[in-house]
């Protein structure tokens, strides 16, 4: 739609059906990049530490099914997770549980939670793709306590990890 102003100028201007179908297109985009995204509680985690004081939740080895000890927390085949917030009840003031992505070896630690509490992910990332989980681990902890992990993940198709990064 074209309009003449005062001074002699043309100026473009966007009719009605322009500005709708503009509009249409711009709510497609932003429904189809949100679309695969898709808030997740992670499965929780508990068990009691052992008489040695240790204790490790979400590890494939763990012959102990009882209490999720041996349960996975992880993405379902073809998806992977971006961990927001992990949640620790059970330890006193002074203990330490770790955090690891596929196992409990050094060069896949992520972070130390100390006390009962929380920690939040925001503003750091902890990506699981396909067949990773997360495994929390802690020795020198009291023997018989029950500690339990909970928290919070966006998933997303494996293919488009990149709106998770």
């Amino acid at each position: 739609m074209k309009a003449k102003l005062d001074f002699g100028a043309e100026i473009d201007i966007l009719s009605g059906e322009e500005f709708n179908k503009g509009l249409r297109q711009a709510i497609a985009f932003m429904r189809a990049e949100a679309e695969s995204l898709k808030h997740v509680r992670l499965p929780v985690l508990s068990g009691q530490v052992a008489a040695g004081g240790t204790i490790t939740l979400g590890s494939e080895g763990l012959l102990d099914q009882s209490a999720n000890q041996g349960a996975l927390c992880g993405p379902r085949s073809g998806f992977a997770w971006r961990i927001t917030r992990v949640s620790v009840t059970g330890l006193l003031a002074a203990e330490e549980l770790s955090l690891y992505w596929a196992d409990a070896s050094p060069q896949r630690y992520v972070a130390g939670i100390t006390g009962p509490g929380l920690f939040n992910l925001s503003t750091k990332s902890l990506l699981l793709k396909p067949t990773e989980h997360l495994v929390v681990s802690g020795s020198g902890l009291t023997a018989g306590e029950t500690i339990t992990v909970s928290g919070e993940a966006i998933e997303v198709v494996a293919e488009q990890i990149f709106k998770i990064l």
